[in-house]
Formats: structure tokens, C-alpha cells, sequence
């Protein structure tokens, strides 16, 4: 995805090609004034909703403006939805079929 919000486009997107794995930008970065950079928590939500596949979360822990950590992302998503995560630690190599 890069780092962005969900757009229009990027959700319609995800509907009609539902990729096997998507590269999110789970750190909810955001400045103290503006929109969010990143995925704010409405939008991880949203991309658990319209997408099959494997998401595999990046940019938590990482900057001083990411505001969400892998232990609140895990938090966040629950058992279910934390199965379709992949939640890397800083320096892990992960493996795609």
C-alpha cells in the first residue's frame, strides 16, 4: 500500500483483485495537527473488512510519530482478525508462498 490511508481507490482495489498479501501501514502516524499519515484504527478495521487475504503490518514501534505499538495492534484486532495479520519484529524475514 505504501504509507497512506485507505482511499477510495485502494479500497476498490482491494475488493476486486483481493491481493493474497497486503503490506499495510498499521502505526496510525500522525502529526499533532492534520489528517493521519497511516492507517488510523477505523481504517485497519476497514481493510480487515474488504480483504481476504494476508496482511502483513509494518511501521509499528518504528517512528516517533507511529502511535500504535505491535502489542496494541494485537489488542486492536482481536483472536479472529489477528490471525490474517503477520506482525513482524524489528529485523524478521518473513517468507510468502
Amino acid at each position: 500500500m505504501g504509507d497512506t490511508v485507505l482511499t477510495p481507490r485502494i479500497i476498490e482495489f482491494i475488493k476486486q483483485e483481493q491481493p493474497d498479501y497486503i503490506v499495510a501501514p498499521t502505526g496510525i502516524a500522525q502529526f499533532d495537527i492534520g489528517s493521519p499519515l497511516l492507517l488510523p484504527k477505523k481504517d485497519i478495521k476497514k481493510l480487515i473488512e474488504i480483504s481476504t487475504g494476508s496482511i502483513i503490518a509494518n511501521h509499528m514501534d518504528a517512528l516517533d510519530h507511529c502511535r500504535l505499538s505491535r502489542r496494541e495492534l494485537k489488542e486492536l484486532l482481536g483472536k479472529e482478525a489477528s490471525k490474517r495479520f503477520i506482525i513482524p519484529e524489528d529485523g524478521e524475514t518473513i517468507k510468502l508462498n
